[in-house]
């Protein structure tokens, strides 16, 4: 089995503007691959392409090699979950009741141990404590937590001869810098342990460097580099797209880390 999710040559168009312009890339399955940008370079819009909640106006997306609308949509909401960046719910849900959403697409062919799902993936992002409080009444860090052991319930049995995937659009942007590094873990041990496709689109470049094995670098709706991070993040890489200086440096544990001049 190819496990890999692909873009080629895929292009996304909205009214008048072009937020993707023949975007290829490759993601792997367990692999967990940062996708990095400024403002405006089209990471929400390539996640969004490569979960099949936009079609390309352009180019295909691939699928362990076939495309995603070659897929029944009850077995893809089985083995890929989407974190979006809109985090509230329109009702008064506890968290354990959003939580237990992401078993739904299960529902048909339930597994044996559905509540212990429910409960390990709350205990996985911290948020057990929380889990008869109303969704809505959280902070935005713990809303994160909350939505993040939801996708991780959707997704947390292998599904028989087909990978996994975790989409994350800035999973970290509500979270404090201890919940950062502890949700980033949790999603890179998804990946190495469980062979589950990671990506996830990152503003930080130092969490990109700690976590990410892959990194794929957009600009104005185009792929500028792809690759290790260490290697795609030099110091004139990182002039050119973001317009800051910064200097490479290892930490106390031997990271590589980026200083800002």
């Amino acid at each position: 089995m190819s496990a890999y999710l692909e873009a080629r040559a895929t292009s996304c168009r909205v009214g008048g503007a072009t937020l993707l312009d023949s975007v290829s890339a490759r993601f792997a399955a367990g692999q967990f691959t940062a996708i990095l940008g400024p403002n405006g370079a089209g990471k929400s819009s390539l996640l969004s392409l490569l979960c099949g909640q936009r079609k390309p106006s352009q180019g295909r997306v691939l699928l362990d090699g076939q495309a995603l609308d070659a897929y029944p949509p009850l077995l893809m909401a089985r083995r890929r979950a989407l974190l979006p960046q809109d985090l509230s719910v329109a009702f008064d849900y506890t968290v354990q009741d959003v939580v237990e959403l992401g078993r739904y697409p299960h529902r048909q062919q339930p597994s044996s141990q559905e509540a212990e799902i429910v409960q390990r993936a709350m205990q996985a992002t911290g948020v057990q404590a929380l889990a008869q409080r109303v969704l809505n009444t959280l902070s935005g860090g713990e809303r994160a937590r909350a939505q993040l052991a939801r996708v991780l319930a959707q997704i947390w049995e292998p599904v028989p001869g087909h990978s996994r995937w975790l989409l994350l659009d800035e999973p970290t942007a509500a979270l404090d810098v201890h919940h950062q590094h502890a949700v980033l873990r949790l999603a890179r041990r998804w990946a190495h342990e469980h062979g589950v496709g990671v990506v996830a689109v990152l503003h930080d470049l130092n969490l990109a460097l700690r976590y990410a094995d892959q990194v794929l670098l957009l600009q104005n709706g185009q792929v500028q580099a792809d690759g290790p991070p260490a290697h795609v993040l030099s110091e004139a890489t990182v002039r050119r797209i973001w317009q800051v200086d910064v200097h490479p440096v290892r930490d106390a544990d031997g990271n590589l880390q980026l200083l800002m001049a």
